[in-house]
C-alpha cells in the first residue's frame, strides 16, 4: 500500500548521519489521513449533538448513568486500539 521512497535522507540515515524523516507513509499513516480525520470529526460532532439532545430529555440520574456507560465504552475501545497497535508494531519490527 505504502512504498518507501529511496532518497538522500534515507541514504544518510543508513550511513548513520541523519534520521530518516521522509517516507511515503510516515508511522503507518495512510495518504488520506486528512480525509479520515475529517470524517472522524464530523462523526464526533453528530454524536455530541445527539447525546446532548438525549441528555436534555433525561433526568439527572439517567444522564450520569449514560455518562458512565459512554466512558466505559470509550475506555474499552481505547484499550482495544492500543493492544492492536502494539501487535501491529511488533509484527512490523520483525
Amino acid at each position: 500500500m505504502c512504498e518507501k521512497k529511496t532518497n538522500q535522507s534515507e541514504q544518510n540515515a543508513k550511513a548513520g548521519k541523519l534520521p530518516a524523516v521522509s517516507r511515503d507513509c510516515a508511522d503507518g499513516f495512510l495518504p488520506i489521513k486528512g480525509t479520515i480525520t475529517s470524517l472522524v470529526m464530523i462523526a464526533s460532532s453528530l454524536c455530541n449533538y445527539t447525546i446532548l439532545s438525549a441528555a436534555a430529555k433525561m433526568s439527572a440520574t439517567a444522564v450520569i448513568l449514560m455518562n458512565v456507560v459512554i466512558t466505559v465504552i470509550g475506555v474499552v475501545l481505547a484499550l482495544f486500539v492500543n493492544l492492536r497497535y502494539g501487535k501491529l508494531l511488533a509484527r512490523t519490527e520483525k
